[in-house]
This record gives structure tokens, sequence and C-alpha cells, in this order.
């Protein structure tokens, strides 16, 4: 691992030479393994180590820029030599800004991890494959166990002087347990995160297998107008989907259905508050500044129904004259926007009273499929295809399947009207998902 004040250096002393004030490096490397199961086998081990070196030089407005896979002294220089180069190319188009610092950094938590050995991966895995297959007879073939770990590392050095790091890893394990009836086959996974010193595989794998077996025996539903409760994680897919909505850049280019005059004004129900926050507590990768090194801060982008900010990188922000909320992504040396731990926050109901609530008949819809295809941000329509349970005596009842859920997802926002109070446990990343289950009332079914 090159020492990242080596490649600064570098930097400085070829920056000088080519007559450029202003620039920045920003440097991304990740060390990654993992391995997988097949009936009581390893089938599949990995092991992966990438790095990209990317640099950006500032100029009258414009930014040149480069990157590359190689990462060394040598390749600093020659990646500033060709930024500077392709300056010469750029005629017209957007502004590029430059971050000269000033902001404050708040200390994000420590994420210290020392990867684990290759042979303590394999081993984990063989004996969660053993612990499912054991568990029931009637595990089928197309079982498979698994466990991985990461590290990562993000530096990021601009000419105003400022100078970020980031780094750290995190493990996890999974079952994804294929269970046989007859001639159908189900599938249940369940998964857990930095336990490879303290799971439980019994637990696990139970788990697992109920879930396929919950799945038997699956029926259409008729078509119709529910009130459905959405899982926790069907939520958080359809956030993904559409988060681009509170995007500055999508509304300044018309590709968003929300503008500048919904600001304040109410787009979702009273019960529903979305928070954007870089230091959410166990998130081994919680960060303090975005991809441009501006600060990141924890912002409430939809406050009890209420519209209160777009998401802003240093550009599109300049193009609404804002100020930028710290939400740059960076792809080598391309900047975009991004969110960090997007959050539908809690609220006050356990699964069973939204199941209550809901009402006899109503439906949990537990999978959710092709939102690439089924999923239009610009316009925040949606069509996609379905599973779930009919929600019988107050529970999970019967299993559905095959059946289409549409709508559009402000007026999903604005028919919540009830919030679970638990958001099921997630893996680490840099940015995320998350959401408690919710109930919306009144919303189209298409069954049979």
């Amino acid at each position: 691992m090159i020492v990242f004040e080596e490649l600064v250096l570098a930097a400085q002393k070829k920056a000088k030479e080519l007559g450029i004030t202003q620039y920045e490096i920003y440097l991304n490397e990740n060390e990654e393994v993992s391995t997988e199961t097949f009936r009581h086998e390893i089938e599949e081990f990995n092991f992966g180590v990438s790095a990209n070196l990317s640099v950006r030089v500032f100029l009258d407005g414009k930014a040149g820029s480069a990157s590359g896979g190689l990462v060394s002294i040598e390749t600093v220089g020659t990646l500033l030599e060709s930024a500077k180069e392709n300056l010469s190319v750029i005629s017209g188009g957007e502004k590029a800004i430059f971050y000269e610092g000033g902001g404050v950094y708040k200390e994000a938590a420590s994420c210290e991890y020392t990867m684990p050995s290759a042979a303590k991966l394999k081993a984990t895995a063989l004996d969660l494959c053993q612990t499912v297959y054991s568990s029931d007879e009637n595990v089928s073939d197309g079982t498979a166990c698994g466990a991985w770990a990461g590290s990562h590392r993000i530096c990021l050095y601009n000419s105003a002087g400022i100078t970020l790091k980031r780094e750290g890893g995190c493990d996890g394990i999974y079952t994804y347990a294929v269970m046989a009836n007859g001639d159908e086959r189900q599938g249940g996974m369940k998964s857990k995160y930095n336990c490879l010193d303290s799971y439980d595989a019994k637990e696990l794998a139970d788990k697992a297998i109920q879930k396929a077996k919950d799945r038997f025996g699956a029926e259409v539903p008729d078509t119709g107008v529910y009130n459905l409760v959405f899982e926790g994680r069907q939520m958080e897919a359809i956030l993904s989907a559409f988060v681009s909505v509170f995007f500055g850049e999508r509304t300044a280019r018309g590709l968003s259905p929300l503008s500048e005059k919904d600001l304040e004004t109410a787009v979702a129900s009273s019960v529903v508050t979305l928070t954007d926050d870089p230091f959410m507590e166990g998130n081994a990768y919680q960060i303090s500044f975005d991809g441009e090194g501006v600060p990141a801060y924890t912002k409430a982008v939809v406050e009890n129904g209420v519209f209160k900010t777009f998401l802003y990188n240093l550009k599109s922000a300049d193009m609404m004259g804002k100020t930028t909320t710290g939400n740059a992504a960076r792809q080598g040396s391309n900047i975009g926007t991004k969110v960090f731990n997007f959050r539908l926050e809690p609220g006050d109901f356990t699964r069973e009273e939204l199941f209550q609530r809901a009402g006899e008949g109503s439906i949990f819809v537990t999978e959710m499929k092709g939102f690439h295809a089924g999923a239009n941000a610009v316009t925040g329509d949606f069509s996609i295809e379905s599973g779930g349970f009919l929600i019988e005596n107050g529970g999970q009842g019967r299993a559905l399947k095959s059946f289409t859920v549409a709508g559009n997802f402000f007026d999903l926002l604005k028919k919540i009207t009830a919030v679970g109070n638990e958001i099921e446990e997630h893996g680490p990343g840099y940015t995320r998902y998350l959401s408690p289950d919710v109930l919306a009332e009144g919303m189209k079914v298409a069954g049979k």
C-alpha cells in the first residue's frame, strides 16, 4: 500500500513544474475476499485488490481530469499532465468549481479492521453449509452459504491544503436455503455482518429455512385496491429507485418531478421523514467528507411530510444558486450526486400492529423485482412485479405471488399512514437505503 503523503509530495512537485495552481488528487483502494459453497464443498473463492487514482486540475472555470488503476509516484505526475492537456479540448459546458475549504469536519466513528484469513472464511462457509443441510431433511440442491470480508481506503488532497482520509473494513456471512416440497422449490436467505467470531449458525439456518417454507403454495391475488404493508427491505428498494428525484442536478435539467416551488410544501404524509445521515450509528463506513472534499452532515430531506432540501454537489448548487449539501459522488474523476445513509425514520408501530391497522385481506409485500424496467424516476411512476403474503387473523397468512404493485412514488409517500418502529440489520456501505415496515393504504394491485 503506497503512502498517500508520498503521492501528495509528488503531485505538489509536478503541479509546480506544470504551472498548475488548483488541483486535487483522489485515491480509492479496496481489498475483497469471498467464498461460497455448493452442496458440501467450497465452489468459489475470490480475492481481489483494486485501486483508482484520479486527478482534476482547474483553470478558468473548467476542470481537466484523468484517472487510472495503476498507483505510483510516476503515475500521479502522468495523470496531472494528461488532465492539463484535457483542459485544452474543453469548450463551453458547465462550470467546474474548486473547493477551497472553510468547512468543519465532524469526526466519524473509528473503524479499525483486520482482514480475516482465507482459511477462516472457508471454514465459516463450510460450517454454515453443514448446519443448514443438517437442520432439515428437505434442504435441496441450490442451497448456498458464504462468507466475505473487505477493506477500503479513501484519500483526498487538494491544493487549498485539504487532506482527508478514511479507511476501515467489514465482513459478513449468509445462508441461502432451497427447500423442496414435492416438485416445488422455494428459497430463503438470511445474513449477518461483522460476526465471524460470534455467529449462531443454527439460528441463521433456521431463519433461512423458514423463509423458504413460508413461500410454498403461493397464490395469485385478485386485482383490486388494497392496503399494503411494505416490508422494510422493499421500501428501501423503492427509495433507492427514486432517490434521484431529490438531486439538484436532476431537477436543474428537468429530470425530476420536483422543482424549487415544491420546497417547504407537503410531498408526503406527516408520518414520513427522510433523512440523509453520513454518521449513522452501526455503519462501519461512516465518512466525514463527500467526493469533492466538502464536509458531510446530517440533513432532513423530507421532514414530517414537508420537502426541505434538494441534495447538491458544488456544481449543481452553483447552477441553482444554492450551497452544496456535501453530497458529491465520486467515480474516478467523474462527479455526481449521492446519499450516505438515506433513511425513512422509524415510527411507533410493531409489524403486528401494522397488520392490525391494515386489516383482514390486506397484503404484506416481501418481494419486489424489476425496478430497472418498472420504475421511472423522471415521472415517479412505477409498476413492479411483487410477492408476499395475505394478512389473515391479524398476522402473516397465505403466500402470494405474481402480482403487480403500481402507482407513483409521491402518491405512495402520501398514502403512508403508519411506520414501523424497527429497521433490520444492514451491511455497511458508503451509500445505504434504510426503512422500517410501512403501511400504505389504497394501493392498486394487479393479480388475476
